[in-house]
C-alpha cells in the first residue's frame, strides 16, 4: 500500500488519504541497509536493485527500486556486470538464467507463501469454483465498494 500511495501521489492521482493494513512482507522485512553496505564494501562496482516491497531504508540505499519487470529492463539496458537483487531468492536465479553474462548476488530468503499456489492449483480452483471465501457484513459491502472503485478507476 505504501508503494501504491507513493506512485499515486507522484502522479497527482490521489487526493484522498490511503489507509492500509500494518502488515509487512517477512522476506523483504529481513533485508537491511547494513547488508547492502557490507556487500558494497566487498563489491564496490555492484549495482543494488531492490524490490518495491523492501522497507524504506533499503529502498533508499539501492541504486534502483522497482518490480521484477522493471529490474529486468534495468539490467538489460545497463553496462554493469554485477548486480545484487534485493528480494525473494527465486528472482536472482531467474535473472542469472536470463543474463548469463552478468553476475548476480542476492539475499536468498525464500518466501514460503509465494509457493503455496501454482498454475494447477489456480486452474483447479477456477474449474471447481472453490474454495469459497465468505466475508461477513459489514466488511463485505465495504470491501465490495472499494473493489468497484478500483475497477472503475
Amino acid at each position: 500500500a505504501q508503494n501504491v500511495r507513493e506512485v499515486l501521489a507522484e502522479e497527482g492521482i490521489v487526493k484522498e488519504r490511503i489507509i492500509s493494513w500494518a502488515g509487512r512482507c517477512e522476506v523483504h522485512d529481513r533485508l537491511t541497509q547494513e547488508s547492502i553496505r557490507e556487500l558494497r564494501a566487498v563489491h564496490p562496482n555492484i549495482l543494488v536493485l531492490a524490490h518495491k516491497e523492501c522497507n524504506e531504508e533499503v529502498r533508499a540505499a539501492a541504486d534502483m527500486v522497482g518490480g521484477t519487470g522493471e529490474m529486468k529492463k534495468y539490467i538489460s539496458s545497463s553496462l554493469n556486470k554485477e548486480f545484487m537483487i534485493v528480494t525473494e531468492c527465486g528472482t536472482t536465479a531467474h535473472f542469472q538464467q536470463q543474463f548469463p553474462d552478468r553476475r548476480f548476488l542476492g539475499n536468498c530468503i525464500e518466501c514460503k507463501y509465494m509457493h503455496f499456489n501454482d498454475i494447477f492449483t489456480v486452474y483447479t480452483a477456477l474449474e471447481r469454483e472453490s474454495p469459497t471465501i465468505e466475508v461477513l457484513e459489514p466488511i463485505r459491502s465495504k470491501a465490495q465498494t472499494a473493489l468497484e472503485r478500483m475497477l472503475a478507476f
